[in-house]
């Protein structure tokens, strides 16, 4: 596996070449490809981390706070984009007051008639609800892998 420095996961994902090291830097993603350690070396990532790049950038994008994001990625393993595509992967937070209270990850085996949504309401009682689509993000991340 060839893999994908620093500069073109940050091309690819249209984010800073600092973004992609910071989110290295404090453990969020972990390369696959290569990780090595000290001066002058050189990460790779795979496409399961640009996927997981993806998810970050989506949170990000929604002020989702760090402690968050780690407690998501660490859950979730981004391996296998069939798997994913297969099962259509949801990620759902929740709000009160503006504050992000939970955040959970279905699919649509886990999911009928919005019933898991209806649960995750009453227990939480929240303001709003975020559903980020990581199917939609895969393809998404498989056009651009084509592009390139």
């Amino acid at each position: 596996m060839e893999g994908y420095n620093r500069k073109k996961v940050a091309e690819l994902l249209e984010i800073t070449p600092q973004t992609v090291a910071f989110y290295a830097n404090s453990g969020l993603i972990k390369p696959e490809v290569s990780n090595p350690k000290g001066r002058g070396t050189r990460r790779k990532y795979s496409k399961g981390n640009l996927l997981e790049f993806l998810v970050l950038r989506e949170l990000s994008s929604h002020n989702i706070p760090l402690r968050m994001c780690k407690k998501l990625m660490r859950s979730m393993k981004f391996k296998n984009f069939d798997d994913y595509i297969n099962e259509n992967w949801k990620i759902a937070l929740t709000t009160n007051n503006g504050e992000y209270k939970g955040i959970y990850v279905f699919t649509s085996k886990t999911i009928t008639d919005l019933g898991f949504i209806k649960d995750i309401i009453k227990t939480t009682e929240p303001k709003s609800l975020l559903i980020i689509n990581i199917t939609h993000l895969i393809s998404m991340l498989k056009r651009k892998l084509d592009r390139a």
